[in-house]
């Protein structure tokens, strides 16, 4: 299961919607590869509906730089880039150490949101976690602190930039890299439900530096690297193959 399968249900009351969460969902898999070009035919086909759902998500999955309009040859997943992913991170880096700060201002939380948080710590500290399930929780983790803001509108900035992050956290050099090196994430969860408003936005802003180092150094240092774009999960032999024909 991907990260994104449970996380994208707010956008399932609607077929347009459905839709949205089948497709990205695909992309954030590499089920929908980003060398691929594709008909809203093809892809309606593919998922069984209709054309018209799939050309309204497709244009709203454009506008938000999930995928690339291609004139009169259809769409294409848009490539994943070293300089699209350092401003993911600027951006996080800009909003999540202020989210954490306001969801610790309204603690006391309920029982279940901070017995969720805690979860995701004890399964880093076990150690017996899979580098797939640390991944996933990284995600829901950060998804949850939005939530705790009380405030849609962090929730709503955050949402698809965190889903974006994930297409190169489950890379599969960069979950490797995740599971030698585990974000420790149990200052950030006790200031949040303590309502330690500054220590979170430490702890947060110190998470995402992390994360940034991490991800990045496991993509220079491994075959995904070409020039500043990048292939999800490709064979040793394809990368040689590729680069010998570059």
């Amino acid at each position: 299961m991907t990260p994104s399968q449970e996380e994208l249900a707010e956008e399932s009351g609607s077929l347009r919607g459905r839709t949205i969460s089948e497709i990205r969902r695909r992309i954030i898999s590499a089920d929908l590869a980003q060398d691929r070009t594709f008909s809203e035919a093809a892809l309606a086909d593919e998922l069984g509906v209709g054309r018209a759902p799939v050309r309204e998500a497709l244009i709203v999955l454009s506008h938000s730089g999930w995928v690339d309009t291609l004139p009169r040859s259809g769409y294409r997943v848009k490539a994943m880039t070293l300089n699209e992913l350092r401003d993911l991170f600027a951006v996080r880096l800009a909003l999540e150490p202020q989210a954490a700060a306001a969801a610790a201002r309204r603690a006391p939380h309920p029982e279940d949101a901070a017995a969720a948080l805690l979860a995701h710590c004890d399964l880093e500290e076990q150690g017996t976690a899979s580098a797939q399930d640390l991944v996933t929780g990284h995600y829901r983790f950060h998804r949850r602190i939005a939530l705790l803001t009380g405030n849609a509108e962090f929730d709503r900035a955050l949402r698809d930039v965190l889903l974006r992050t994930e297409r190169y956290h489950l890379l599969d050099t960069v979950v490797r890299a995740a599971n030698d090196e585990p974000l420790p994430h149990r200052p950030l969860a006790d200031a949040v439900i303590t309502g330690d408003g500054a220590a979170a936005a430490e702890a947060m802003s110190r998470l995402i530096t992390q994360d940034q180092r991490r991800t990045i150094d496991a993509i220079i240092d491994s075959d995904l690297i070409r020039s500043v774009t990048l292939t999800p999960r490709p064979r040793r032999t394809d990368a040689v193959s590729k680069g010998a024909r570059a």
